[in-house]
């Protein structure tokens, strides 16, 4: 199913894009669901007298419990999956995805975070992924909608530094110390007090950088209901905020080799 040039960009990004992996109407299926469930009395019970969790709502659990989103087996996310490990070469979920909600806060500005960047994982092993997430869009997600961001290419910056990396007790403060001393664009990327003269959207979403001779960007994950998105588990990634009225709605779902 993947082509040459498909598994190159996997490679070299470690993020693939899968543009309709399911049908746009099941994956707008699937977010009317996530609407109805949020309206419930259950659901609002749940996030009642949270008012962080206004932005976030949680207790979405029985909705991946009752199969809601297992449409997504029978699209080309599980092909991709035979392709790079083999059919018989990872775990098969049970049911597939947990529903990511983000929703605006009125008055917030959307810029690039400087907080919450992390790994899910670090491996040394740089040919085949230790874990892919795979992210499935719900809802149509346009850009600074709350859309995951991901630093592509990272995971070949990681894996320059493995050994100084393995050293450290705390893996993603280890991982953002080694690398930021080295790499001043990532050191301003998740910097405690940035630069105010710096427009870090051009600087990190169209700009990018070349560290180690490594090309490096921020990527934010954006399409259409039904579009899905392969990362590599060991790549920087963050949640976003949502500066635009409509809710983000994804999935996603962490799948494994079996070996």
């Amino acid at each position: 199913m993947l082509t040459h040039q498909q598994r190159e960009e996997f490679a070299a990004t470690g993020l693939l894009p899968l543009p309709q992996s399911i049908p746009a109407a099941g994956a707008l299926r699937m977010a009317d669901r996530i609407q109805e469930y949020l309206a419930s009395e259950e659901s609002v019970r749940r996030n009642a007298d949270a008012e962080w969790k206004a932005e976030h709502p949680v207790g979405l659990q029985p909705l991946n419990r009752a199969g809601t989103f297992d449409a997504v087996a029978t699209g080309s996310v599980p092909l991709a999956l035979d392709d790079l490990w083999g059919g018989d070469g990872w775990h098969r979920p049970h049911h597939w995805g947990r529903p990511l909600v983000t929703n605006s806060v009125p008055g917030a500005q959307w810029d690039v975070p400087t907080t919450g960047w992390h790994l899910d994982i670090a491996s040394d092993r740089l040919g085949d992924p230790p874990v892919i997430t795979v992210f499935v869009i719900l809802a149509p997600l346009q850009p600074y909608g709350g859309g995951t961001l991901i630093v592509s290419g990272s995971h070949r910056l990681l894996h320059r530094y493995d050994a100084e990396v393995r050293q450290g007790r705390y893996l993603n403060r280890t991982c953002r110390r080694v690398l930021g001393t080295r790499h001043p664009w990532l050191a301003e990327l998740w910097a405690n007090e940035p630069d105010p003269d710096i427009d870090r959207r051009q600087r990190f979403l169209q700009e990018g950088a070349v560290l180690d001779g490594i090309p490096v960007r921020v990527v934010e994950l954006t399409g259409e209901p039904g579009d899905a998105f392969l990362m590599r588990a060991d790549l920087f990634h963050c949640s976003a905020p949502n500066g635009r009225a409509e809710p983000r709605m994804m999935l996603v779902k962490s799948c494994a080799p079996s070996t």
